[in-house]
């Protein structure tokens, strides 16, 4: 079956300007603002001036930012923390997006599982950006030593006749594909977990099987967002140029706003592509969504 793009995205676009899709913008928003909070809080930390007993003789000096091991370690820490914060809104929140708006919704079948949904949605988040991550570097890093190794003259011709800055990005752009149709096939994930009951691993499976042929189908329906977002990050970042207190402030304000409103609708296309796409079978005990 092929997606429905244009019904898709009418039923997306829908539902993120009511008044419900802005609520959940409200709730992403200080989900979001908690969880980066507490990274850059952990992350920045200095060591105290003053500290019990005899500090070791290799212990960073009062007073001075946490070495940077420490930092990331913290910083990771904050994530997963602030992941266990905002995984239930986003379970809540996928469920709300396919609800139908004539009939109640109850409170029993918003918050079935709701702590093992959630911890499923945090693994299965954790998953996909480590696979992320390791797929960027080993695609880079071994196309990288391949052509310097074996090809240093035709890369040095290369960056002669075109910019290095444009041949850095459309390499970067080329070797991110691996990583991005992997992150295609599990785009899924969390509306399995979420609608269906599944548990991380088997809502890995059901994604990849869904997202079967439709891959290049959801790419272009989320191509629109994600450009609607950089234009609007580009322009706050032009507009608060100043390097003042308020205009970084200003910045990080509208950026959280505006990624709050990218993820709402995002999660609400995905969630309707899931259901347009998926098997069927009805979720969480026989609810039949819109």
């Amino acid at each position: 079956m092929d997606l429905p793009i244009r019904r898709t995205l009418s039923a997306g676009l829908s539902f993120a300007f009511t008044r419900t899709g802005a609520l959940l913008v409200v709730a992403f928003a200080l989900a979001s603002a908690v969880q980066v909070g507490l990274v850059y809080a952990l992350a920045t930390a200095y060591v105290p001036m003053s500290v019990p007993g005899t500090p070791l003789a290799a212990a960073p000096t009062p007073g001075t930012s946490l070495p940077l091991s420490i930092a990331v370690a913290a910083g990771s820490l904050g994530a997963v923390t602030g992941g266990l914060l905002t995984a239930p809104v986003q379970v809540v929140a996928t469920r709300v997006m396919v609800a139908d708006p004539r009939r109640q919704l109850s409170d029993e079948l918003v918050l079935h599982r709701l702590g093992w949904a959630s911890l499923n949605t945090l693994a299965g988040g954790l998953v996909q950006f480590v696979l992320f991550v390791c797929l960027e570097v080993l695609t880079i890093g071994l196309v990288g030593y391949v052509a310097l190794r074996y090809a240093p003259r035709a890369v040095l011709r290369l960056t002669a006749v075109a910019s290095p800055g444009i041949v850095v990005f459309v390499a970067f752009v080329l070797l991110s594909l691996p990583a991005l149709f992997v992150m295609l096939s599990f785009s899924f994930v969390p509306q399995a977990i979420a609608l269906r009951d599944r548990n991380a691993a088997r809502a890995f499976v059901e994604s990849w099987r869904t997202t079967r042929g439709n891959r290049l189908r959801i790419l272009a329906l989320l191509l629109g967002p994600m450009a609607a977002s950089l234009l609007v990050s580009q322009g706050t970042q032009v507009a608060f140029s100043d390097p003042t207190l308020a205009g970084f402030l200003a910045v990080q304000a509208v950026s959280l706003v505006v990624g709050a409103g990218v993820s709402v609708l995002n999660a609400t296309l995905l969630t309707r592509a899931y259901l347009y796409l998926g098997d069927g079978v009805p979720p969480l005990g026989g609810w039949q969504w819109d």
